[in-house]
């Protein structure tokens, strides 16, 4: 039961940590490609063949309520279970986009995967189940790509267990396959990455294979290099993996993943590159028994 506590306690950590660093990529200069707006309560914004309402929208708009405005900023959830989720409420993505809505902000969603796992295994597993038991989350805006299990090693190079969901190189390589499929307007590549991974490398290679925590720094690094190739204009948005329950060994590899991470930060300061990143984090306070945001700025770089 603790455990279990501690958890969902963390996952709420999460998203409240995700929302506020979105809201700081939000409210900060935008990339040239990016252009964010605020939509007021009772509109509707065209996306090609979908809409997003606002946050006290009444589904379907009326005409009148119909505005057109510039392409919204589009985001990419991509990790595990922790992004997949197995119900709306277990996922943070839902809790985000509630956030968003009442701060008024309007964003798209996009990825391969649509909805929360769908509890099948191997070459069973689908692209996911669409969510439609709760009314303010509509479908547009439950595209993500969180793997169930995956590790950043096999969001790379793919899942042998699961073939038909593919990888990172072939996300990038045949967009209309994927990503662009789900973008209005035919853009290729989401303008934000939501990044959350690492906790099944530690569970399964660190703790397992004694492997060490600097190797999935670098696989992250790996992943967030080639988002950066695709889109040089992307905006990283880089989350250390919540605290897990297990305990002094999860602690140690956690608090190992951060240094590293930390360390390979550093790195990208000194080659003076010059796209910021947000480097979310979640603490712990053992002192208050609560998962409290701790969102911190890092020019972690692309």
């Amino acid at each position: 039961g603790s455990q279990f506590a501690q958890l969902a306690l963390a996952t709420v950590g999460l998203y409240t940590a995700g929302f506020y660093t979105a809201s700081f990529y939000l409210h900060t200069s935008n990339p040239s490609n990016v252009t964010t707006q605020r939509v007021s309560p009772k509109s509707t914004v065209s996306m090609g063949k979908q809409s997003y309402c606002g946050p006290n929208c009444d589904a379907p708009a009326t005409p009148r309520h119909r505005q057109k405005l510039p392409p919204l900023p589009m985001l990419l959830p991509l990790g595990d279970s922790i992004t997949d989720g197995g119900t709306a409420a277990t996922s943070y993505r839902y809790h985000l986009l509630k956030l968003l809505n009442r701060a008024g902000h309007a964003v798209a969603w996009t990825g391969s995967l649509s909805g929360v796992y769908d509890r099948n295994h191997g070459t069973n597993v689908s692209a996911g189940l669409k969510w439609r038991t709760v009314r303010d989350w509509p479908d547009a805006a439950q595209f993500h790509e969180g793997h169930w299990g995956w590790t950043a090693q096999e969001l790379l190079n793919g899942n042998s267990e699961q073939p038909q969901r593919a990888s990172l190189d072939e996300w990038l390589s045949k967009p209309a396959n994927g990503w662009s499929s789900r973008l209005p307007s035919h853009r290729a590549w989401p303008d934000v990455a939501l990044v959350h991974l690492g906790t099944n490398d530690i569970t399964q290679e660190v703790f397992r294979q004694g492997r060490t925590a600097h190797i999935v720094t670098q696989r992250v690094a790996a992943i967030v290099q080639k988002l950066c190739e695709a889109n040089p204009k992307i905006v990283m948005l880089l989350a250390h993996p919540i605290p897990y329950c297990r305990f002094r060994e999860g602690t140690t590899a956690e608090r190992a993943l951060r240094r590293s991470r930390r360390r390979a930060a550093e790195q990208e300061l000194n080659r003076g590159l010059d796209r910021l990143c947000v480097d979310s984090q979640v603490h712990s306070s053992r002192e208050r028994g609560l998962i409290s945001d701790a969102c911190r700025q890092a020019t972690v770089t692309c």
